[in-house]
């Protein structure tokens, strides 16, 4: 009865220790992870308000593409791209690469029309 009370206590203390060990390394991951997700949800929050901000952007030169009076459009379309400097400025977030390459992708497409 000893040796196989002495077996149980044994297994007992096996288990136990890979319990805590398996909780450690849990710890640890936990510790990695949870930064790199904050991070991530972090990025895809400033992603989401660029994308956003090029809505807004393109809304408003589609709008100005429609003006059929020259000088108008002209002006207009400078009030446009001072909206857009004030809001890249306004934004928490540096301008946004999107939101940049979405800018000059519709007016390279108004200058070749």
């Amino acid at each position: 009865g000893e040796a196989a009370a002495a077996s149980l206590a044994r297994r007992d203390a096996v288990i136990r220790q890979a319990h805590q060990e398996y909780e450690a390394a849990q710890a640890r991951i936990e510790a990695e992870v949870t930064p790199v997700a904050c991070a991530l949800r972090s990025a895809q929050a400033r992603a989401e308000a660029a994308h956003q901000e090029c809505l807004l952007v393109s809304t408003e030169l589609q709008r100005h593409m429609s003006q059929p009076d020259p000088h108008r459009f002209v002006c207009g379309f400078e009030d446009v791209l001072r909206t857009v400097g004030k809001r890249m400025e306004n934004a928490a977030h540096t301008p946004s690469l999107p939101a940049m390459s979405c800018v000059q992708h519709t007016l390279t497409k108004l200058v070749h029309q």
